[in-house]
């Protein structure tokens, strides 16, 4: 495509001649005026030489008087909207620069008056080495062109042409190529009529629309017996140039050859032979060098019609017919340098209809028909290196031939219908390529009527023909689709019916053609006509191949080939429907090999060898076949070996592979992977004849020592096919049971396995064996037998634990079989007992938070993996410890009762039961006790003084008893201890009267410990001294300090009385945690209907019991008495309260509900108002289950929520 041209600085002896009248003012018609809106404007007079930069603006119509001129080095501007008139024979001459732009609403108009367009000579001229612009103007009714450039350099854009000879004409060579763009042309009309002609010159054409160009009607003959005048050519783009030329991206539609003239009648002799139609053809590129015609949309192309042969009126011999012109959507001819013609679309393009013959009177005097005209698509002759690509072509027709007179009986005959040819390529030069084209929808035109009916026309896809030079240039087409490809029927013919056409997918002649995947569907010979003697249907063939040299066609589906059918009368000469049709002559032997050709639906053969013909049919199946008397069809196929092991998958690798045509080696090599493919294989000629003559195939395949089945073997190869040769299979399988796990802590157990035949034929069965270590018996025992696989598994059912060892064997579908076996492949140790373990019992109190808890397999447990130790202290159980050793170290978050449990987990994976309780339990007490008050000190103790300490904790009473001592010097003084019920103070009560004014000094040594062996770390020491003597005498005051002593006594036979109940109790196991400091907590609860002191549910915080049942229930009777006492009372009466030793139960009532709490340590007033909440919610909540509650025990369960919530300080004081 040619570059846009650039206007540079221009010479001063440029010259432009606008000739705005040619030949002077020819009228043409009166036409009214054209008026338009607005003021009328004044006349500028304007004459002679233009010597500065001058600006013709639309305030006045520019008229010339007189010839202008524009001198050297200046410049003329027509602006928009300028009128510009002359009087005749007056000329402007531009030697320096014009520019006349205009635009839609403004244009430049030139008319010779009044703004009507009467102009007999040239729009616009660009003469002699011009460069200029011309945009955007509108010329109407140029009678020659509407702009003609001469030896210029012009930019023709988007200008509006209207009603010329020739819309744009450039001609003769420049220093430029001309741009021609974006105009409109319309209504051309002419001998010559074209939208746009360029000669000699080079131009880039883009972007035009051109519509109605029509060729001039030729004129009737004047005189007796003259011929009509020939038709006007109509040509959309004509250029006939060796300089370089694009046409692209052009619009052009309705492009009419002119119909020729009739011929003369003549009464004494023979009429006037009718004239030719006009040729028409959308675009025409001529002698050109590397032509480009791209993009272009061509319509409703046709040629004119032949003209009517003089005849009637007397005439005695009528005249014949004129022929049609031939109508193209695109000529290219004589192009050097290449050609490309690539991504036309081209549609309706119709050959003329031949003329009518003319009538006489004399015997055998009707004029004959004149020809039908061919319609061309694409119409390439004597093109170097063409190249037609991407087009799209649709509706080719060739015109219909002439009919003879319009006698009954006619004497002339019909003439030939025109052909169809989607592609045509003419006297091959150097190569062509046709390729990736659309072609649809091809007519031949019918043969005219006569007493000879016209043969009818042909229709072609694609036909190459080269030169019949000896060269055979090679023609490539390919990836075309080919559709609707029908010629014409026969001419009806009173005494003999016309041939139908001849139709054709493609055809190549004196070429060496390259065809590939081309798609032909759907082609139909022409109907023969029906007379005395019928006409011949017309032949039809998928592809052509005639006087060829080395042709090969690949991958080319061709499908729906069906001859024309004869017409009735005489017996016709068959026709034939042909997939391939190849014919050389006796001077020339064509050669054509079709190669993975598909064909379908073909009418007579499926290949028709003709004469002097050697053809090659190669992996193309077909089922019928004509072969001439000196024509020769070879068959071949491909051949592909693939060895296999007996699997029929694994190939062989290096297998010899060896295939013999009619006992002749064609093939003898190793194959490396195993696999041969592409070998070329000879199946059956046909030499001179249709009888084939069969080769045998025979394929041989070694491998070392092994076998193959049906080796060696003979193979038909009327197809190409694979050929598997498949290996005996002598070898047995392998198996083996997959590893077990060292332990199996169940019976039963998957046994998995793994199998391999290698490349054999596949498994049949497999079998189980196992034999158990230790049972005595020592041999393997066959345990199941199921279909094998590659992998699967067996259920194994152990009977017993024990060491177990497995082993497998299997065989294949051939029955080859694995030895049984004689060692194991897996074993396993069965073990499905639980494991037992238990944490080392921990001494009753701990005094530090982090001790070491040790644990340790039970009696008889010898394969414990790991152990799981936990702890509790209330919640629930966390963990201590996973671990494979047997102690760790275990840090308390705070002081209080721990209980501790071990799980083992043994190396089969069996894990301990979890254990209901725990295992052991201790108290942590790591809190250092200490002396809170000591009694009497300093002076005036009375001599009978109760010694009285008081701790921080409950203490050791042994060890405090064994740490004190009271002394006067080194007197010690002996005595009795009395404690209170918490342990937390000690009294001692001296075994005499103390000697009166003296000092006495009390010490608490470090040996005095808590219960759980917290020493003191300081000694306590502190002095008193008794008051003096006084007079001697005995009073019962002596003996007051007696009086504690007898309290003890009698409030420890108290205390001995409740427990009496109790005397049978079991040993404590262990003793329960004390209370530690002066907060109180609930240890017990007892909850009792009031109606009648049932208990409905005892709850305890405790992990195991510390206190003996037998207590429990003692403490519980004296509970019921103590509540049957109080109901005595008020009904309601305030939270009652009742000690006995250092334990305190707090009753309180509701309206259904008693709850009774024993209650450890100092302060149990802190929980009344928490009791009472908890019996407020129970009733609240459950009042409907207590009303009239009939003994059903379920009601604990609801209830126990309450007091676990209560028992664990739930109920906040700020709630209470």
């Amino acid at each position: 495509v040619m570059a846009r041209p650039h206007l540079g600085p221009h010479r001063t002896n440029r010259v432009l001649v606008i000739f705005l009248v040619l030949f002077g003012a020819s009228i043409l018609g009166l036409v009214p005026e054209a008026r338009a809106a607005g003021p009328i404007l004044p006349n500028c007079f304007v004459s002679g030489p233009i010597a500065v930069d001058t600006a013709w603006a639309p305030v006045c119509i520019r008229v010339m008087i007189g010839n202008v001129t524009v001198m050297p080095s200046v410049t003329l501007t027509i602006q928009p909207g300028v009128t510009v008139r002359a009087e005749p024979y007056v000329t402007l001459t531009v030697r320096g620069r014009l520019f006349a732009d205009g635009t839609s609403a403004m244009n430049i108009s030139p008319p010779i008056r009044n703004n009507t367009v009467l102009q007999a000579g040239v729009g616009f001229a660009f003469l002699q080495n011009s460069a200029s612009t011309v945009s955007g103007n509108t010329i109407r009714r140029a009678t020659a062109f509407g702009i003609y450039v001469n030896g210029s350099t012009v930019q023709i854009l988007n200008n509006v042409i209207n009603n010329t000879q020739a819309g744009i004409q450039v001609e003769q060579p420049s220093f430029g190529a001309t741009w021609i763009s974006g105009n409109t042309i319309t209504n051309v009309s002419s001998g010559l009529a074209a939208g746009i002609l360029i000669s000699k010159a080079s131009a880039d054409v883009t972007s035009n629309t051109i519509r109605g160009v029509r060729g001039a009607v030729g004129a009737n003959g004047a005189t007796p017996g003259s011929n009509g005048r020939d038709g006007g050519i109509a040509l959309g783009v004509y250029a006939n140039t060796p300089a370089p030329v694009s046409v692209i991206d052009n619009m052009i539609d309705v492009v009419l050859g002119g119909n020729g003239g009739n011929g003369h009648d003549n009464v004494t002799g023979i009429g006037g032979r009718g004239g030719n139609g006009g040729p028409a053809a959308g675009i025409v590129v001529a002698g050109t060098s590397n032509p480009v015609v791209q993009g272009n949309s061509i319509s409703n192309v046709a040629g004119g019609r032949g003209g009517v042969g003089g005849g009637g009126g007397g005439t005695v011999t009528g005249g014949r017919g004129g022929n049609a012109g031939e109508g193209a959507g695109i000529e290219v001819a004589f192009t050097t340098g290449g050609a490309s013609v690539t991504s036309n679309s081209l549609s309706r393009v119709t050959g003329g209809g031949g003329g009518t013959g003319g009538q006489g009177t004399a015997a055998g005097g009707d004029g004959s028909g004149g020809l039908g005209a061919n319609g061309y698509g694409l119409f390439l002759i004597s093109v170097a290196v063409s190249d037609a690509s991407g087009n799209t072509i649709d509706t080719i027709r060739g015109g219909f031939g002439g009919n003879t007179s319009a006698n009954l009986n006619p004497t002339g005959n019909g003439a030939a219908g025109g052909d169809a040819i989607g592609i045509s390529g003419f006297s091959v030069v150097n190569a062509a390529t046709v390729h990736f084209n659309g072609v649809d929808t091809l007519t031949g035109g019918l043969g005219g009527r006569g007493r000879t009916g016209g043969h009818g026309g042909n229709a072609t896809g694609v036909v190459v023909l080269g030169n019949n030079d000896g060269v055979f240039n090679l023609t490539t087409v390919s990836s075309n689709t080919i559709t609707s490809v029908t010629a014409g029927n026969g001419g009806d013919g009173s005494l003999a019916g016309g041939d139908g056409g001849t139709a054709t997918g493609i055809g190549a002649v004196y070429v060496t053609p390259s065809l590939a995947g081309n798609s032909i569907q759907t082609v139909q010979g022409g109907n023969g006509d029906t007379a005395t003697t019928a006409g011949r249907g017309g032949d039809a063939a998928g592809v052509i191949g005639g006087l060829v040299r080395d042709g090969w066609s690949s991958d080319e589906w061709i499908e729906g080939v069906a001859k024309g059918s004869p017409g009735t009368g005489g017996a016709p000469k068959p026709a034939t429907a042909s997939g391939y049709y190849l014919v050389g002559n006796a001077t020339f032997t064509s050669r054509f090999t079709v190669e993975n050709g598909t064909l379908l639906a073909v009418g007579s053969f499926d290949f028709y060898v003709d004469n002097y013909t050697e053809a090659v049919a190669l992996n193309t199946p077909f089922t019928t076949v004509s072969v001439q008397s000196a024509g020769n069809l070879t068959v071949q196929n491909f051949l592909e070996v693939q060895v296999a092991w007996p699997n029929a998958a694994t190939p062989v690798t290096g297998a010899r592979i060896q295939v013999q045509d009619n006992a002749a080696t064609i093939w003898n090599r190793i194959a490396p992977s195993g696999d041969q493919s592409w070998i070329l294989v000879t199946d059956r000629v046909y030499v001179n004849s249709n009888a084939a003559v069969e080769n045998k195939t025979t394929v041989t395949v070694t491998y070392g020592s092994y076998a193959f089945t049906n080796n060696p073997r003979a193979i038909p190869m009327d197809t190409s096919h694979m050929e598997p040769v498949v290996m005996r299979d002598q070898s047995a399988p392998t198996s083996s049971a997959s590893a077990l796990p060292t332990y199996e802590n169940t019976f039963t157990f998957f046994v998995r396995y793994t199998a391999n035949d290698g490349n054999g034929t596949g498994f049949g069965n497999i079998t189980l064996w196992y034999r158990m270590v230790g049972s005595g018996s020592g041999g393997w025992t066959s345990y199941l037998t199921q279909p094998a696989g590659t992998e699967g598994r067996f259920t194994f059912v152990a009977t017993r634990d024990g060491f177990y060892e497995f082993a497998t064997t299997a065989e294949d579908a051939k029955g080859n079989s694995q030895p049984d076996p004689t060692q194991n492949n897996t074993w396993t140790i069965v073990d499905t007992t639980r494991p037992g373990s238990h944490v080392v019992p921990l001494p009753g109190y701990e005094t530090s938070l982090s001790f070491v808890v040790t644990w340790a397999p039970d009696v008889g447990v010898t394969d414990i993996a790991t152990y799981r130790v936990e702890y509790y202290s209330g919640g629930v159980w966390l963990p201590l410890a996973s671990t494979s050793s047997t102690s760790a170290t275990f840090t308390a978050p705070a002081e209080g009762v721990y209980a501790f449990r071990a799980i083992a987990t043994d190396r089969a994976g069996n894990v301990e039961a979890t254990p209901s309780g725990n295992d052991t339990w201790t108290l942590i007490d790591a809190t250092v006790p200490s002396v809170i008050t000591s009694t009497p000190q300093g002076n005036n103790t009375q001599q009978t003084p109760i010694i009285e300490i008081a701790f921080s904790e409950a203490m050791d009473r042994a060890s405090v008893e064994r740490a004190f001592s009271l002394t006067s010097g080194s007197s010690p003084v002996t005595g009795t201890f009395l404690w209170s019920a918490d342990s937390h103070v000690v009294k001692f009560l001296p075994g005499a009267p103390l000697a009166a004014g003296t000092t006495f000094t009390v010490i608490v040594g470090t040996g005095a410990s808590d219960r759980a062996g917290n020493r003191v770390q300081n000694p306590l020491t502190f002095q008193f001294t008794t008051v003096a003597a006084a007079a001697t005498g005995l009073s019962l005051g002596d003996f007051w300090w007696l009086l504690p002593i007898v309290g003890a006594v009698l409030a420890g036979g108290l205390f001995l009385f409740l427990r009496q109940r109790a005397a049978a109790a079991k040993p404590v196991v262990a003793p329960a945690a004390p209370s530690k400091g002066t907060e109180a907590i609930i240890e017990d609860l007892f909850l009792l209907y009031h109606r009648d002191g049932i208990l409905i549910k005892h709850e305890t915080r405790r992990l195991r019991p510390d206190v003996d049942t037998d207590i429990l229930t003692g403490m519980l009777t004296a509970v019921q008495q103590f509540v049957k006492d109080a109901l005595r009372g008020d009904e309601y009466a305030d939270l009652n309260e009742m000690t006995v030793g250092h334990m305190h139960i707090l009753i309180g009532r509701g309206k259904w509900l008693v709850l009774a709490a024993r209650i450890e340590g100092d302060g149990a007033g802190s929980w009344t108002g928490r009791i009472e909440r908890c019996i407020k919610d129970m009733e609240d909540h459950h009042w409907d289950q207590l009303e009239d509650w009939d003994g059903d025990m379920a009601l604990a369960r609801v209830l126990m929520p309450y007091l676990k919530k209560l028992i664990l300080g739930g109920y906040t004081l700020v709630e209470a």
